[in-house]
């Protein structure tokens, strides 16, 4: 449940009444006191609300009355004093994706839905499934994060989320989602932190000894967006002129939405028109465009020669 509203029957010659919540049935541990002169309170303060956080215990609360307006004779905290009980549980995000140990090849997004009341969420991701020391650690208000960190390849890691109130109290975590980055051999080679420098700007013309059509492109994409100047204008010089075998091999795989993204932002799709040998066609008709339409929310690709 939400933060809870609080109601109870209006008492024989009460004016007003304390309302006191705590989170054990001996009122030892205290964690809200309000006043109202109406049988009713939801949780607040002058500036915002107040929150409670999720727990997997029972919260207490109790009414005391007062018979003057301002509160001043009423009792002291009693346990004979009218009570109740509640537990207070959110309901935690949905991961939409990655899930399934869903394998990348280039950075994944991480998408979740929205959750009542949240202010913002923190995503944790991790190679460890209890997230003892996590590779990302974020806070967002959005409900997709793009990471920029560098994920080990070839290794399950798990991803949570879970959404902060509007005190920034920590919520309910999602269920826990997995996903791998995958990529051949030679393709890690060139891209991991260790790559010399030479490597890399020779995978940035797109020569990588070993590499499919499509992870070539996949390489220079990722390379397009290093920070060294001379690896970042190789890899888009190459981007710009990609050769009709590797162009058309490449367009025939099962490209990541961020390379489909930039392939068509740097008119791929123009070049491709005046290639006999790339099947734009059957390209466009398949599920990789249909991806691309969706995340930029093109309403409009034609097939037309």
């Amino acid at each position: 449940m939400r933060t809870p509203l609080f109601t109870w029957h209006a008492m024989s010659g009460a004016n007003s009444y304390f309302v006191v919540v705590a989170k054990d049935a001996n009122f030892s541990n205290i964690i809200d006191e309000a006043f109202t002169r109406i049988p009713a309170y939801a949780p607040r303060n002058q500036l915002k609300p107040t929150t409670y956080p999720d727990e997997t215990t029972t919260f207490y609360w109790l009414v005391l009355p007062a018979t003057l307006a301002n509160g001043n004779d009423a009792l002291t905290v009693s346990l004979s004093a009218a009570n109740g009980s509640f537990q207070k549980q959110s309901t935690p995000p949905s991961l939409v994706s990655p899930v399934g140990v869903q394998a990348f090849v280039d950075q994944p997004t991480f998408r979740w839905s929205p959750t009542l009341g949240a202010r913002r969420y923190r995503l944790q991701v991790s190679a460890d499934p209890t997230f003892g020391s996590p590779l990302d650690d974020v806070v967002t208000d959005a409900t997709s994060y793009s990471s920029d960190t560098t994920y080990p390849a070839d290794t399950v890691l798990y991803w949570r989320v879970r959404a902060d109130d509007e005190n920034l109290t920590g919520l309910t975590w999602s269920a826990t989602g997995t996903f791998q980055k995958k990529l051949g051999a030679p393709v890690q080679k060139v891209l991991g932190e260790a790559a010399p420098l030479p490597a890399q700007l020779m995978a940035a013309k797109g020569i990588i000894p070993g590499a499919k059509p499509h992870e070539i492109v996949i390489a220079v994409s990722v390379l397009s967006g290093r920070a060294d100047d001379k690896v970042r204008d190789a890899a888009l010089a190459t981007l710009s002129k990609l050769p009709p075998p590797i162009l058309n091999g490449a367009l025939s795989a099962d490209l990541p939405e961020s390379v489909i993204n930039q392939l068509l932002r740097m008119g791929v799709r123009a070049r491709c028109t005046r290639n006999p040998s790339c099947d734009l066609a059957a390209w466009l008709a398949s599920a990789n465009v249909k991806v691309c339409a969706r995340v930029n929310n093109v309403s409009e690709i034609s097939t037309r020669r």
